[in-house]
């Protein structure tokens, strides 16, 4: 499986060990191994958090790229969820009554607010997938 071997080639590239890389991702050592040797699929939200930890592109780890890094769509749709650009998530200053936001997206926002740093890179995590499947869908 060319995901698991592009992982490992990364993760040995960058001299991040398997336990180092595994912590990160929230996984047990044995079971990167076996994502690794390809007989264990990567769970979506997985592949996020190594992409993430590695500083690759989804897109390499799956093999639909050689570009390690990407570009542009690839380089990661959260950037401005957080707050790594001007204009991002955490650089807006939306009340939960501003007018400018539906009822919907203020109880969202709010309760975003309310979550714990994991609980918010699960939905992170979550709000990319779908974009990219969006994405990819549009094509």
């Amino acid at each position: 499986m060319i995901t698991g071997e592009r992982i490992r080639n990364i993760r040995e590239d960058k001299d991040i060990l398997q336990q180092e890389l595994a912590d990160a991702v929230g996984i047990n050592v044995s079971v990167l191994s076996r994502i690794e040797k390809g007989t264990r699929q990567l769970r979506d939200d997985e592949l996020v958090k190594i992409a993430d930890k590695l500083n690759a592109s989804v897109d390499y780890l799956l093999g639909r790229t050689d570009e390690p890094q990407g570009t542009g769509f690839q380089k990661g749709l959260l950037g401005d969820i957080n707050g790594d650009s001007p204009g991002g998530w955490q650089n807006m200053s939306l009340d939960d009554d501003d007018d400018s936001m539906d009822t919907e997206s203020q109880k969202l926002l709010a309760d975003y607010r309310q979550l714990d740093e994991k609980a918010r890179e699960t939905i992170k995590s979550m709000i990319e997938i779908s974009l990219r499947k969006k994405a990819n869908s549009d094509d």
